[in-house]
């Protein structure tokens, strides 16, 4: 006789196992292969409606194929906007079909904080959680190997840029301290009135910043040592911010894209450039989805999303066509495009969903906990 028990041992083993073995090939190979991520899915929604009927309770089956398409959803949106590769919104979905809800059993040893949502869900979060130190400390790996440290260093040299931000910013921190969350009015004040009198921000700035210290020293003279303690903080994780950002920038420009010959393309090689003719000139443009949306909200100009008319290569994730690829060569021959193309390499993702699985099932919803 099958038992919950048995059938959810058997099924957590499973999606552990996947994804430890995703994670391997990940690291190993750049991919999580297809004879990995589909008979899983497919044991997964196949094993819960045969349990479903056996048990005559569909409640487990709907909520498999719910978990999957939600999963599918939000994995292709991340897919387009090539934060995720093919093979990582598979293993999402394996994971959805073996494990739609938190195994009952499981409960028995660990004390979870479950969510009320789908806990595939409560996997997603908590690997994005989990994802951003892991790709600090791997960018920070990478840059040191690849660029060395004098470049690794680089924000060093703009120290004073940082101790600049970090004397701006003390005010903020201040009028915390004092009015707590009714600093926002002040914020909102300080644009309005460097909007009118077009107030250059530094002017401003230093008007705000000395004007609120002493306020805070005359209401508080005994804590006149909290300024020079802040201004160091807040420029040491300025510094480690910057440090940071030059770390990602190192890898995804020297370590995660390369650049190889237009005449060696391969269908699916996903490029790292878009190139697309404008008044009969063939022009490239390296901005990813991310980057351009930063522009738009530092610049708030839009046109860096408007779809170019001649399209020749996109940074699709999918790789390009063959169609595409014979176009781009054609114009090699005829020397009206350089003979080179940037082409993009994938950080492995896999390992991070392990980690973001394991930590779901150990602790439950991380963003519940913290907000419990």
């Amino acid at each position: 006789m099958i038992t919950m028990i048995m059938f959810e041992i058997f099924f957590v083993s499973l999606a552990v196992i996947g994804a430890v073995i995703a994670g391997i090939t990940d690291i190993k190979k750049g991919i999580i292969p297809n004879r990995l991520t589909f008979p899983l899915i497919g044991i997964g929604v196949i094993g819960n409606l045969v349990y479903s009927i056996y048990q005559s309770d569909f409640g487990i089956f709907i909520l498999t194929i719910k978990s999957i398409l939600l999963i599918f959803v939000i994995g292709y949106i991340f897919w387009i906007l090539g934060g995720w590769s093919a093979g990582d919104v598979k293993e999402f979905m394996f994971l959805a079909a073996l494990l739609p809800r938190y195994p009952v059993f499981l409960k028995g040893f660990l004390t979870p904080t479950l969510a009320s949502y789908p806990l595939i869900l409560t996997i997603f979060i908590n690997t994005f959680i989990s994802i951003f130190p892991f790709i600090i400390l791997t960018a920070i790996v990478l840059a040191l190997l690849k660029a060395g440290i004098r470049e690794f260093f680089t924000p060093v040299k703009n120290i004073g840029r940082y101790m600049e931000k970090s004397f701006f910013i003390l005010p903020y921190y201040i009028l915390f301290l004092l009015i707590g969350p009714y600093m926002i009015l002040i914020i909102i004040l300080f644009y309005t009135v460097k909007r009118k009198y077009t107030i250059t921000n530094k002017t401003l700035n230093l008007i705000i910043t000395s004007g609120i210290i002493i306020i805070y020293l005359v209401k508080s003279p005994s804590n006149w040592n909290i300024i020079p303690m802040y201004f160091v903080i807040f420029t040491i994780l300025y510094l480690i911010i910057g440090i940071s950002w030059n770390s990602l920038k190192i890898v995804r420009e020297e370590v995660l894209r390369s650049e190889m010959k237009i005449t060696d393309l391969k269908e699916g090689v996903v490029i790292a450039e878009e190139i697309y003719i404008d008044k009969d000139r063939i022009l490239r443009d390296d901005r990813d989805i991310f980057r351009k949306i930063y522009e738009i909200i530092k610049t708030g100009d839009t046109s860096v999303l408007i779809e170019k008319k001649s399209i020749i290569a996109t940074m699709n994730p999918a790789g390009v066509t063959t169609d595409q690829i014979k176009t781009l060569r054609d114009y090699v021959t005829r020397g009206e495009l350089e003979d080179k193309i940037k082409v993009k390499k994938s950080m492995p993702f896999a390992p991070v969903i392990l980690l973001g699985l394991l930590l779901s099932l150990i602790f439950g919803d991380i963003p519940t906990i913290i907000l419990k």
